[in-house]
């Protein structure tokens, strides 16, 4: 796990917060709106009778933010995406009511494993990704500490 002057300086957003929901959902359902039809038609080309992107394999959980330590017009409720289990580097330990510091970024790890796919823009706006490796854990007042002193200077 990155230190966290590391972490903070690799991830674009650094909020701390509560989980108001959390539901599983496919991988299209990540992708924006308008981006999914032509993705969709790519993947099929090469994969035509799998059904693993329409799978709810991505945790969606919403964040209910108390603190941003860096990030730019962050919104009061932040959309978090990540894997739904470790062995895929997701934030697997998500629970509604449960009080986190989230390390993310709004581009997508997980669309890389699809190369036949141009992915420049398939996320959604306004909505972030994390992973188990970026040091997104449960809320610790000493980090959020040392996140308070990174955020000013």
């Amino acid at each position: 796990m990155p230190s966290v002057e590391d972490a903070y300086s690799m991830t674009t957003v650094v909020v701390s917060g509560k989980i108001i929901s959390l539901n599983y959902v496919s991988l299209w359902a990540t992708m924006a709106p308008e981006k999914r039809a032509q993705a969709k038609e790519d993947f099929l080309k090469t994969q035509p009778n799998t059904k693993s992107l329409e799978t709810p394999i991505i945790q969606k959980v919403a964040l209910e933010v108390s603190k941003t330590y860096k990030g730019e017009n962050i919104i009061d409720t932040l959309i978090i995406f990540t894997p739904r289990n470790g062995a895929s580097c997701g934030f697997a330990w998500f629970k509604v009511g449960g009080s986190f510091i989230i390390y993310a970024s709004p581009r997508s790890f997980y669309y890389g494993v699809f190369p036949f796919i141009n992915i420049e823009g398939m996320e959604q706006k306004n909505t972030y990704w994390t992973n188990h490796c970026t040091r997104t854990n449960y809320y610790y007042e000493k980090e959020a500490q040392e996140l308070t002193k990174l955020s000013q200077k």
